[in-house]
């Protein structure tokens, strides 16, 4: 199966994810996309990393779904390519996907970036690109919404794997 956590930046996607993994510990790989972009460049935000990174992602989540991992990463929630590109490898593959989005108040997001810290990242994201991305969320119809700021992250993974195995 193949789990998808979305949410804006600062969203806790990252802690719902360690905390889903632990219910797989031995069959489960994770796709980051940010760790193929930090990889490309790490020194700003680019168009051409994000695109890469992407393909870099893809490449690996088809070559999982061959050797039937569970697969868990997380998409920003302001990219539908992410989300599309993911949907379509797990149809192409007859693969189960599974989509939740993490959507705290924009001022959690804010305040958790101030005190963030990405050592593989030498820029700082300011605040203005948290709003927009916070803004620029997409909903799906059906995707469950989970608010960070209420809920711990190991709340929510029990919650989406109770989901998932039914």
């Amino acid at each position: 199966m193949f789990i998808a956590v979305r949410g804006p930046i600062c969203a806790g996607k990252s802690s719902v994810i360690d905390e889903l993994e632990t219910y797989w510990p031995d069959t489960v790989s994770r796709v980051d996309i940010d760790v193929f972009k930090h990889q490309i460049d790490k020194t700003r935000s680019t168009e051409w990393r994000r695109d890469i990174a992407l393909k870099s992602a893809c490449f690996l989540v088809d070559e999982l779904m061959d050797i039937d991992r569970t697969i868990i990463s997380d998409i920003h929630s302001s990219r539908p390519e992410q989300y599309d590109a993911y949907a379509h490898l797990a149809r192409a593959n007859s693969y189960p996907f599974y989509s939740f989005l993490l959507y705290p108040p924009l001022q959690v997001c804010l305040a958790r970036n101030k005190e963030r810290i990405i050592p593989q990242v030498s820029y700082k994201i300011s605040d203005l690109a948290i709003e927009q991305y916070w803004r620029d969320t997409y909903h799906i119809p059906g995707e469950e919404v989970f608010d960070t700021s209420v809920q711990e992250p190991s709340e929510i993974a029990a919650t989406i794997f109770d989901k998932v195995t039914r």
